[in-house]
């Protein structure tokens, strides 16, 4: 990402390339950092369903369920057309414990 936008004195900081950046660091392992990067892009960019649906997967992966939860709802809410969001909402609903 650096080098593309490193000859134009740029930094691309739209939503889709922090995401993308969140995923990277997810896929790595790297839990808490795509944490970080991915709750500043939901701070710049609120109406990013893609975002939360990232972040939701990566508290899902760190065991912390009702964040998870909650993210994804988010997710379906900004996007309530995505089936891949609503599943995976689902999926996490029938992990939490009942009370």
């Amino acid at each position: 990402m650096r080098n593309e936008h490193l000859a134009a004195g740029t930094y691309d900081f739209r939503a889709t390339t922090l995401n993308r950046v969140g995923n990277a660091l997810f896929e790595a392992g790297q839990l808490d950092d795509a944490i970080i990067v991915l709750k500043a892009n939901v701070g710049f960019f609120p109406d990013s369903a893609a975002t939360y649906l990232t972040l939701g997967q990566v508290y899902e992966k760190k065991g912390d369920l009702p964040a998870a939860v909650d993210h994804v709802n988010k997710a379906a809410t900004l996007d309530p057309s995505n089936q891949f969001t609503l599943q995976t909402l689902e999926k996490l609903k029938a992990k939490l414990p009942k009370h």
